[in-house]
């Protein structure tokens, strides 16, 4: 195990560090991993945690369609117009 000094998350034993400060932890099978351990970011959706989201809908730019809108992430018919 990891000391309490050395140990970013002391109270979630499935996870001890976060490499890229954002406070999601870098343990892919602890609790709420880290998409992205070495890019800060602040996605939450689709159990992307951790990873950039300019818009900041939750949803994970990567797979958000629409990055750059809050209110749409998906665009099933490629229309460019936002299903949600």
């Amino acid at each position: 195990g990891w000391s309490n000094a050395e140990d970013q998350a002391p109270n979630d034993g499935t996870q001890w560090a976060d490499s890229d400060g954002d406070g999601y932890f870098d343990n892919s099978g602890g609790t709420m991993p880290d998409a992205c351990p070495s890019v800060p970011g602040n996605s939450t959706a689709a159990n992307r945690y951790g990873c950039p989201d300019t818009d900041g809908d939750g949803w994970d730019d990567a797979i958000d369609v629409l990055p750059n809108l809050p209110s749409q992430w998906s665009d099933q018919d490629g229309d460019g117009y936002g299903d949600n």
